[in-house]
């Protein structure tokens, strides 16, 4: 405090680079005078010049040891010791605890301060925290072994401490990704470990049979439980030859993603051993079947003689859709006048070497 008068008292601005004066509104019953130590909060800041108002009801004295303080466990330091959060650290800038899990939520007695660092003892345990044997509600990825708690209803120091994010291990990687029930099984490691119990469906099983959407060159797909807010991965046995709508049947499953094949599409609807009308083409081996506007191009397995309109039968379904011609081939108009033997665009044919 370097000056008071009106009601109004001015403050020593030189730790602060973005202002040149500040000014402290104070309660009518406060009495300062030049070199008092005012507890406020910045309000606004206005032309370099910042407005703080006295905050009542704040001054205490430094914490002690002996002082029984409430704290929140929020970091496994060692097997035995966890450090704390508290609402109001004042002259401590860390502080340990020792005896309880992480996510503890406990009072406890400072026994011992030094250089801002202390160490506390456990008097009442109010949550146990992530003792082994607790369910906690977690929020999985799929394939991954690291998964969040995301309930506050499970551990009270996530409702107190909104910005903590308690992770945990898991003992195999997580099938999917959304929310699952968990079971801490080591408490005293960081971080701690537990094991998936349940999902929120019933999750598929080799042999399934699914439909999903895919993408073309994709080498997996995502698919999204029913009436839950999660889903699982299936990596393909070859790249999505095409865009649209798949089935797809389930193998086998590992390391938190499941294995699959796709055996046909829904839209557009492409089965082995149908049969569609398309434009094949000779140089390429290919063909190419419109749905609804959409083209699909299928390798053909025969050596196409021209090109034109033909039928095509889908045999296989894997890196690419496979097919082999039915029937004949109705060839362009372009290949009918090659076939004839004249080239039209070939003028030197119609030229003798003299002119009239």
């Amino acid at each position: 405090m370097t000056h008071t008068g009106a009601g109004k008292a001015r403050i020593d601005t030189s730790p602060w680079s973005n202002i040149e004066s500040a000014i402290i509104k104070v309660g009518s019953n406060t009495s300062i005078a030049p070199g008092t130590k005012i507890y406020d909060t910045v309000t606004d800041i206005s032309e370099e010049a910042a407005i703080l108002t006295q905050k009542r009801g704040a001054y205490k004295r430094q914490h002690l040891p002996g002082d029984s303080l409430r704290m929140q466990t929020v970091e496994q330091v060692s097997s035995s010791v966890c450090q704390a959060a508290l609402d109001q650290f004042r002259n401590l800038n860390t502080v340990y605890t020792v005896g309880v899990s992480v996510g503890a939520d406990v009072t406890a007695t400072l026994a011992k301060i030094r250089d801002g660092t202390a160490f506390a003892l456990p008097v009442t345990i109010h949550d146990q925290g992530l003792v082994a044997g607790r369910s906690i509600q977690l929020s999985t990825t799929g394939g991954s072994t690291r998964a969040t708690i995301a309930d506050e209803s499970t551990l009270s120091v996530l409702d107190q401490h909104g910005g903590t994010k308690f992770q945990v291990e898991l003992t195999e990687p997580a099938w999917t990704t959304g929310p699952a029930t968990a079971e801490i099984t080591v408490a005293d490691t960081d971080p701690p470990k537990a094991t998936v119990v349940e999902y929120p469906t019933e999750l598929p099983r080799s042999g399934d049979r699914l439909t999903t959407n895919v993408t073309k060159g994709e080498d997996h797909t995502k698919i999204r439980l029913n009436r839950a807010d999660a889903e699982f991965t299936v990596a393909l046995s070859h790249n999505t030859p095409a865009n649209g709508k798949a089935t797809i049947d389930l193998l086998d499953r590992a390391d938190g993603f499941y294995k699959g094949k796709i055996v046909e599409y829904v839209a557009p609807p492409i089965q082995v051993g149908q049969t569609h009308e398309g434009r094949v083409y000779a140089p390429r081996n290919k063909a190419k079947i419109e749905f609804s506007g959409r083209h699909v191009t299928v390798i053909i397995s025969d050596d196409i003689p021209t090109t034109g309109e033909g039928s095509v039968k889908i045999t296989e379904i894997s890196d690419n859709i496979y097919g082999q011609l039915v029937g004949d081939i109705d060839p362009t108009t372009d290949d009918k006048e090659r076939k004839s033997g004249v080239d039209m665009t070939d003028v030197s044919k119609f030229w003798d070497g003299n002119f009239l």
